[in-house]
């Protein structure tokens, strides 16, 4: 059985989750790295926010939402790629 991908679609929603999508699309073929950069964390950090309100949940442990609330409490970036690695491939 092939293991399910982890997306942020997860936490965010499948709404703003094909917004990111779309707008990364068009930008990265001839994006600036240095400009698509803090998009990115932007939608790193609301997606934390959003997990941080499904707190008052139940949040498995291998969820998305529970893996960027630990990361956010990282320092070590080889730490931060382990938690979320696979989300943001």
């Amino acid at each position: 059985m092939a293991k399910e991908k982890r997306t942020l679609q997860t936490v965010v929603g499948e709404g703003t989750y094909g917004v990111w999508t779309n707008i990364l699309r068009r930008l990265v073929p001839g994006g600036c790295t240095p400009r698509i950069a803090p998009m990115v964390v932007a939608m790193l950090q609301h997606a934390t926010l959003v997990a941080r309100e499904q707190l008052e949940g139940d949040l498995a442990a291998n969820s998305v939402a529970q893996s960027l609330l630990s990361a956010s409490e990282l320092y070590n970036v080889d730490e931060v790629r382990l938690e979320i690695g696979d989300v943001t491939e």
